[in-house]
């Protein structure tokens, strides 16, 4: 399911850059930190939204760092599939 346009200002204002912080100062699995760095350029765009794929992603990363157990063995994309 797709975000509305609150809840994707929602996280792109208050949660990813947490999460960006989080994942430049941690130990954290190379793709997932090169994918939040690139989530985070591409939301400047203000005609930007994120594909089904990224966003069950980005639902993945903000859920592991919501649980405090963002680790560096962490990757959403094994599989090459969203969970």
């Amino acid at each position: 399911m797709m975000p509305t346009d609150f809840e994707l200002d929602r996280v792109l204002t208050l949660d990813w850059p947490a999460l960006l912080r989080a994942a430049m100062s941690r130990p954290c699995d190379p793709a997932a930190r090169g994918f939040i760095r690139s989530i985070s350029r591409q939301a400047k765009k203000a005609d930007w939204r994120p594909t089904p794929r990224q966003w069950a992603w980005m639902r993945a990363l903000l859920d592991e760092h919501r649980r405090g157990s963002l680790a560096d063995d962490f990757n959403p994309f094994e599989g090459d599939a969203p969970p």
